[in-house]
Order: C-alpha cells, then structure tokens, then sequence
C-alpha cells in the first residue's frame, strides 16, 4: 500500500509541476490520458492503452516476472501506418518485511517480427515507479525509429530519465541519456528548432526548499551516437524565455515583500502567497521573509533565513543566465564544463 501512495504523490507532484511550468510557445506533443502513468507523444503517434487479455499481454507476460502485481500494456503507432510497438510495463512490490525498498518496474517491447522482448536498461529490473512515458519518431512515416523517453521514480525526489528506441523490424537499442533526471518524473519533449527531433526538458529544483523554484536543462538527440546531450547554445530563444519569467520572479518578490496582502490566497495548506505569469499561478513561500508576529511559524529568524537564502540562489541564477546570454560562459548552476 505504501509503495502506491508513494506513486500516487509522485504523478501528483508530476501534474502540479506541470501546471506551474512558465508558459510556451511550443506544444509539440499531446498527453494521452488512461495511464496510471503520464504519457506524451506527438499527434502524428497512436497511442492506446490495450487490454491485458489482448494476445500482447499473454506475449509480455511470458518474459515477465511472474509475481508482478500488476501489468499495464499501451500501443503506439507509427505515423501513417498501422505497424504498431507494444510496451508492458510491470511492476513488482517489495516484500512485506522490505518496506522500505523501492518497487521494481520491468519492462518489455514487442515490435516488427520480433517476439516481446524483456528490456534491461540497468542491468535489469528498474528501481521506482515508471512515472512518465515520452515517445516520438524520427521519420513522418514508418519507417524511422520510434524513441522512448521514460522517468523512473522512489520517492519525491529527482527521477532518473532513460531511453531506448525500437525500429519498425523491432530492434530495440539503448539510448544514453547520460546523468538526465527531473523533479517529480516531469519532463518535456519540445521540437525547439523545428528540425523533426524531439529535444528533452527537464526539470530541476533550484532554491533548495521542497515546492519551490525550478530551472530547466536542454538535452538534443544524436541520432548518430544514439544520446541525448546537452546543447544549451543552440537553444537560447528557450533559455530567454526562462531568464524573462526570472526577471518577472525577482520583481514579483520584491513586489510581495512590500506589500503582501494582495498576494495572499487561502489554500488547503492555510494562506499561502501566489501570483500569476501568463496563465499559470506559482507560489512565493519558498521565497518570503514574514514579520515576527506570523502565526504558526515557531523560530521566525531561522524561517526567514532559510528564504532568504532561496531567494538568493533564485537571483543568483537569474544574473548568471543572463550572463550567459550575453555571451558569457555556463551559469555555474549548470555543472556544465565549457
């Protein structure tokens, strides 16, 4: 029971991430609802969820483990065609006095005239939840390969992004996403320059405080190499988008810590400080000193010490993008040599 609410707060999290992304121009995939996971794929891809009695549920079965506690089985075609990849994904619970182990999520594939094929991208069995599901292709019809973008998540903690791709034969090839990994198992998949590939958003926490303030990283995929790397300098029209809702994120809190009061929005969690970019609400409190006499908060000077090192971290990022984007080397916040 555990191991589900834990999934349960994670495509929770992943959701409420979603909503509070700064608004974009570009929406190049659509989200497929049925899952007990989030699904993503372009218009052009089919995407069903099947019927474990369906005859690809009997083929997964046979090269999973037997004692999964439950299998899901979707069904993605390629553009303009009916050849069709089958994904099942199954996942194991620990065992009763393994409580505070993590589930395991096993996967298979069957595409082409391949029989399913169980997949091993660690080795194995994948720790955590699979959280979200990402598919694109690489031709406008079927005959390129289909690229599988997926989350993996145990706990509300940065999930790790794996890929792998599937060609119309059914050839399944691992994908090297390198040290990828989002916040709550979000990510995006944007085709920024128009070129036909998808490029991999993901999301990281920048402040320090759970539910606070995110920034973003870019990876474009080599199909030579078959990886998805980093590319931030091809990307800046993005990157300016993001230092334009920092900008608005420095001045907001400026604005809130002068006068708080129109900024204060009841919620389940009690008054909690909000205002609106574009069409999407984000919350200020990881962010906000409050005066001596607020209720509730028992050390006060410690609270407003730790926001004000959140803030810090925020404006320190805002100046170092900025600084990027006038021509000077990777914000540090990065990690990214140059």
């Amino acid at each position: 029971m555990a191991s589900r609410i834990t999934a349960l707060l994670l495509a929770l999290g992943a959701l409420l991430l979603a909503a509070m992304q700064p608004a974009r121009a570009e929406q190049p995939t659509r989200e497929f609802e049925g899952a007990p996971f989030s699904v993503a794929a372009p218009k052009q891809i089919g995407v069903q969820l099947l019927p474990l009695e369906a005859q690809a549920g009997f083929a997964a079965a046979a090269v999973l483990p037997g004692n999964a506690s439950g299998m899901d089985l979707l069904e993605f075609r390629w553009p303009k065609s009916d050849a069709a990849c089958v994904l099942a994904v199954a996942r194991t619970d620990p065992a009763a006095n393994q409580w505070d182990q993590p589930p395991q999520t096993n996967l298979a594939v069957i595409a082409g005239d391949k029989k399913a094929q169980a997949l091993a991208l660690e080795g194995g069995a994948i720790a955590g939840f699979l959280t979200r599901v990402g598919v694109w292709c690489t031709s406008t019809d079927a005959t390129g390969e289909m690229v599988f973008l997926l989350s993996f998540g145990e706990g509300p903690v940065d999930s790790r992004v794996l890929g792998f791709s599937v060609q119309p034969t059914g050839e399944v090839q691992a994908i090297e996403t390198g040290v990828a990994r989002t916040q709550y198992g979000w990510f995006d998949l944007t085709d920024l320059d128009d070129n036909g590939t998808y490029e991999l958003i993901t999301t990281r926490n920048l402040d320090g405080m759970n539910g606070g303030f995110t920034f973003h990283a870019v990876r474009a995929y080599d199909a030579a190499t078959r990886t998805y790397q980093p590319q931030p300098d091809s990307f800046k029209p993005y990157f300016e988008k993001d230092l334009a809702w920092l900008n608005w994120v420095v001045e907001t809190r400026a604005a809130i810590q002068a006068n708080p009061e129109p900024y204060l929005t009841k919620s389940i969690l009690g008054n909690v400080y909000v205002a609106v970019y574009g069409k999407a609400p984000f919350g200020f409190d990881s962010v906000i000193e409050v005066p001596s006499t607020f209720p509730g908060i028992e050390d006060v000077a410690a609270y407003n010490r730790e926001r004000r090192a959140a803030f810090e971290l925020v404006r320190n990022y805002r100046d170092e993008l900025k600084a990027w984007l006038g021509g000077g080397a990777y914000p540090p916040t990065w990690k990214l040599p140059k």
